[in-house]
């Protein structure tokens, strides 16, 4: 699969309803995560670092997408940069 046609895929996903699920399911879960942590009782330093790191990994996975289409687009933008230089490079006569 080339880079432009995951970039495709990934918009598709980025646009698709199923994605707006995930994302709202997502934040749903970071938001009772945050009132688990806020509740009164003893809690162990595990159990703390735990729920703070589910709170992050839900905010990962919510930045997945846009982050690989950066990611895509950067990649697609260098391949036609070096292409084009190359193109000049052979085109251009020596002086």
């Amino acid at each position: 699969m080339t880079p432009e046609d995951k970039l495709k895929a990934l918009r598709e996903l980025e646009a698709s309803n199923g994605w707006a699920i995930i994302q709202a399911q997502l934040q749903t879960e970071i938001v009772e995560t945050a009132f688990t942590i806020s509740n009164p009782g003893p809690k162990s330093d595990q159990d703390f670092n735990f729920e703070r790191g589910t709170m992050w990994a839900g905010r990962q996975l919510i930045a997945l997408v846009p982050k690989l289409c950066r990611q895509l687009d950067n990649e697609i933008l260098l391949k036609t940069a070096t292409a084009k230089a190359a193109k000049a490079a052979t085109t251009t006569p020596p002086r």
